[in-house]
């Protein structure tokens, strides 16, 4: 018995999107099977169906018998994921791992992975180093729920949705969406409540981030995902040519520098808009404002 508890092999629930990264997720299923068996874990394998099913599934799962949870896919399929894990009353869940497989895969890139770098991810699986993360919890006007990455309203909201048309592209398709939406750009009139403090503003987009990336843009460069709070990024009233012209300071973080952006560090935010906006979690269609938005300090363990 004590050679068997000696080399217990590592039992891991696969929690897997075949639809990730414009369906590419599926073709590399068999390389994934196959990498995580040669490193003798046990894996059962989970399809993920429609995202409302799946969450159901997994919300009144026993995770109990597992040494992980491995979420195969993108920013979506965490989302997804989380919002049937969180819930989920295990008394003594798994930690999270990931396999970046989708399209922007921004969470993971705070963990130092890169999108289909399969054995890297693997990897932190067996070096088991546990780490805390938070995670935030968001009520809007018509539900509730979580996420790990981000939540955005505004111009960041209509890039999301114009560059769900182009995400066959991959990583590309959010700066396309950037200049679509730049020609058809708006600003609006916003009340917020940062840890109690009142704020209003004309802006063109709010990023409420946990991480510190936002698809391959650097939104938030001051962010930590186990600090506690959560990171607000606002920007406000810009002209369209002034706006493309500052596009490429939002990949090494120089956007920060700008007279237009304003940064707070806040555990709980609120946000009204004068009409009802549309709000985007981890690259995700969920919602409308005003928002209620708190961080939930070490919700979660990941293998970081």
């Amino acid at each position: 018995n004590k050679l068997i508890t000696k080399f217990k092999l590592m039992k891991i629930f696969l929690y897997y999107n075949d639809f990730a990264g414009g369906k590419r997720a599926r073709k590399k299923r068999y390389e994934v099977l196959k990498a995580l068996r040669e490193e003798n874990f046990l894996v059962e394998l989970y399809l993920t169906k429609d995202n409302k099913k799946s969450i159901e599934e997994i919300k009144n799962k026993d995770l109990s018998p597992y040494d992980a949870f491995v979420i195969a896919g993108g920013d979506g399929t965490i989302w997804e994921a989380i919002n049937a894990y969180i819930p989920n009353p295990t008394e003594q869940k798994p930690p999270l791992a990931f396999l970046p497989l989708g399209t922007g895969n921004a969470f993971v890139r705070d963990i130092n992975l890169q999108t289909g770098d399969i054995l890297s991810a693997i990897g932190k699986l067996k070096n088991k180093n546990i780490q805390p993360v938070d995670a935030a919890w968001v009520k809007t006007s018509n539900e509730a729920f979580y996420y790990l990455n981000i939540i955005g309203i505004g111009f960041v909201s209509d890039v999301t949705q114009t560059a769900q048309k182009f995400k066959f592209l991959g990583n590309i398709a959010y700066t396309i969406g950037v200049f679509i939406e730049a020609l058809r750009l708006k600003d609006q009139h916003v009340n917020i409540l940062i840890d109690g403090k009142k704020q209003n503003f004309n802006i063109n987009f709010i990023e409420v981030s946990n991480t510190q990336y936002t698809s391959n843009f650097f939104i938030a460069p001051k962010a930590q995902f186990n600090d506690g709070l959560l990171d607000i990024v606002i920007l406000k009233k810009l002209n369209f040519w002034k706006l493309l012209a500052s596009f490429p300071k939002i990949f090494d973080g120089s956007h920060l520098e700008m007279n237009e952006i304003t940064y707070y560090q806040a555990n709980e935010i609120q946000i009204e808009t004068q009409q009802p906006k549309v709000a985007t979690p981890d690259g995700e269609i969920r919602g409308y404002s005003p928002l209620h938005i708190k961080c939930l300090k070490h919700a979660l363990k990941i293998y970081a």
